[in-house]
C-alpha cells in the first residue's frame, strides 16, 4: 500500500509491503497503524503461485480525522507543532524538562530528578538493568510522563527518535533566523509546509547553555543501552541528528500529533 502511487508499476517499486496468510474461506484483514490523516491511501492484493505474481484489482481508501490548530502537516505519519511547549510563538523557546518530568525547575541535576532517587543507580521507572535501579524494561514514555500528552492532550505527544529521524529523511533543513533567533527553517519536500526550531540550548543545574547557538529537543526513547541515558535531536548551524544524554537535563520539547 502507498499514499504516493496509483497504479501497479508504482506500487510495486515504491510501497509498504506485508506478507499475510489467508483465512480459510481466502480472505485476509489487517489493522494498520500510523497513517497520516486525511490522507488517500491505494493498495493492492498480490498472490505468489509457483514463484509467479497474480494481482488483484487496485483499491483505495482515505483516512480521516480532525487536525487541531497547530499542527502541521510535513507530509510524514504525524504532524508536527508550530511551537515548543511553553511557548506562544515559533521562535519562542519554550519551557525546558527533564526526560520524563512535566514541570519545569530550578536545578536540574540527579538530585532533583523525580523518577530516581537521587542517583543514576537509583531509577524507580524506565530502566533495562538492574545496575541502573528498578527493571521495568520500558523504553518509551507513558502518556503520564509524556510533558507534550499532558499539557496539550489528546493524540499530541513527544516524537520518538524514529520520527525524529523521518523528520530529517523528509525535510530540507536551512539554518536561519526569525525574528533574530537562530534555529532551523524545516520544509517538507512533500507537502512544502514549514515549521521553525529554535535554538534554545539547554538547562542544566541553574544556568542556561548555548541557547541561541545549538538546541536540544528531547525524544520520547530511553537509550538502548544506558538506562541513565535518553536520545535527543540536537542541532546547531552546521548539524541536525540525534544523540544521547544525561535524563536530568532541561531541555526543549516540540509535540507531534498522531497515534504511536
Amino acid at each position: 500500500y502507498s499514499d504516493e502511487g496509483s497504479t501497479l508499476e508504482e506500487l510495486r517499486s515504491d510501497c509498504h509491503e506485508i506478507h499475510l496468510e489467508l483465512a480459510e474461506d481466502g480472505s485476509f484483514t489487517l489493522p494498520l497503524t500510523s497513517l497520516s490523516y486525511n490522507t488517500t491511501y491505494y493498495y493492492v492484493a498480490c498472490s505468489n503461485v509457483h514463484y509467479m505474481d497474480f494481482y488483484g484489482e487496485i483499491k483505495s481508501f482515505k483516512t480521516t480525522g480532525d487536525v487541531p490548530a497547530g499542527a502541521v502537516d510535513m507530509g510524514l505519519p504525524v504532524y508536527w507543532a508550530t511551537t515548543n511547549v511553553g511557548a506562544d510563538e515559533p521562535e519562542e523557546y519554550g519551557q525546558y524538562f527533564a526526560w520524563g518530568e512535566t514541570e519545569e525547575k530550578e536545578v536540574y541535576d540527579w538530585s532533583t530528578y523525580k523518577l530516581c532517587n537521587g542517583t543514576p543507580t537509583s531509577f524507580t521507572k524506565y530502566a533495562t538493568n538492574s545496575k541502573y535501579g528498578t527493571v521495568d524494561n520500558k523504553t518509551e514514555l507513558d502518556p503520564e510522563d509524556d510533558v507534550a500528552h499532558v499539557r496539550m492532550g489528546g493524540y499530541w505527544r513527544m516524537p520518538t527518535r524514529s520520527e525524529w529521524l523521518a523528520l530529517r529523511e523528509g525535510c530540507t533543513w536551512t539554518w536561519t533566523q526569525e525574528n533574530g533567533v537562530n534555529g532551523y527553517n524545516v520544509t517538507s519536500k512533500k507537502t512544502g509546509e514549514s515549521i521553525f526550531l529554535p535554538a534554545g540550548g539547554y538547562k542544566g543545574e541553574d544556568k542556561y547553555v548555548y541557547d541561541g547557538i545549538r538546541g536540544y529537543y528531547w525524544t520520547s526513547t530511553l537509550d538502548w543501552k544506558l538506562s541513565d541515558f535518553a536520545n535527543h535531536w540536537y542541532i546547531r548551524s552546521d548539524k541536525y541528528t540525534w544523540y544521547t544524554e544525561y535524563r536530568y537535563y532541561g531541555y526543549n520539547v516540540r509535540p507531534v500529533f498522531g497515534l504511536k
